[in-house]
């Protein structure tokens, strides 16, 4: 896979090489929205947890892309998108819904 599990660790943060190509969209979101991977991964692991640190969506992709979410049934507020390509390490994200 081109997916590769490289390492970059700046100022106590430690994000995966692969996620600076990694974008979510809209942002801010409404119900519905898209993690696009900037490129086809294997396996996607995707967990969305809540601000009061509570899984809220687990999803899992194979060979994908793309990747589509709901957080319909959500409240408003900041969630936090956990990705996990290929089990390497993971990248987290910050959403806002509406």
């Amino acid at each position: 896979s081109s997916c590769n599990n490289v390492v970059v660790t700046n100022t106590n943060i430690t994000q995966t090489a692969y996620a600076s190509q990694i974008s979510i969209y809209p942002n801010p979101i409404k119900d519905q929205f898209t993690v696009d991977l900037g490129q086809a991964c294997e396996v996607v692991d995707i967990v969305i947890i809540n601000a009061l640190g509570q899984i809220v969506v687990r999803e899992q992709a194979l060979n994908s892309t793309t990747v589509n979410l709901n957080l319909a049934e959500q409240a408003s507020g900041i969630y936090w998108v956990q990705i996990r390509l290929n089990d390497s390490e993971l990248s987290t994200f910050k959403v806002l819904k509406k």
